[in-house]
């Protein structure tokens, strides 16, 4: 039985992260994992690359027995929407799942208060805590 993955995708998403993680846990895991993409809302979402993707799940309606959660980079983490997949990431944090996200996905993540405790690292620390604000106290974690 496949294991699932849920990629957090939003509006201008990092196409080539997405294809190349996806590429490399499928040729990795032979089979083991499937990954269903997740975001605020099950309208069509656009690319950065132009691809155009339905997402299998919104937050509410995405299955709980996921093994992770990789939030792939992207334009949209800084905007207003973004907030809606909080919960999810909160929900994938406290039941001790994978929680990943790449690029300026990492950095939303930072606004969560999930890296404070965890190594990790982004594209530019003082950027990260200067978004997050009183949110991020991770800096001791942070990995250059």
């Amino acid at each position: 039985m496949s294991k699932t993955v849920l990629f957090a995708i939003l509006e201008e998403y990092a196409d080539y992260e997405a294809g190349y993680v996806s590429l490399l846990l499928q040729a990795m895991s032979k089979g083991e994992y499937v990954v269903k993409t997740v975001s605020f809302q099950k309208n069509p979402i656009k690319s950065m690359g132009g691809f155009t993707v339905i997402p299998d799940y919104d937050v509410v309606s995405a299955p709980k027995d996921f093994v992770g959660l990789v939030l792939i980079g992207g334009m949209s983490w800084r905007k207003e929407e973004a907030k809606a997949i909080k919960s999810l990431v909160k929900y994938a944090f406290d039941k001790d799942k994978l929680v990943a996200g790449i690029c300026d996905a990492a950095g939303f993540l930072a606004t969560t208060g999930i890296l404070n405790n965890i190594k990790h690292t982004a594209n530019d620390l003082d950027d990260i805590k200067l978004w997050a604000g009183d949110n991020y106290k991770g800096e001791s974690k942070y990995i250059r």
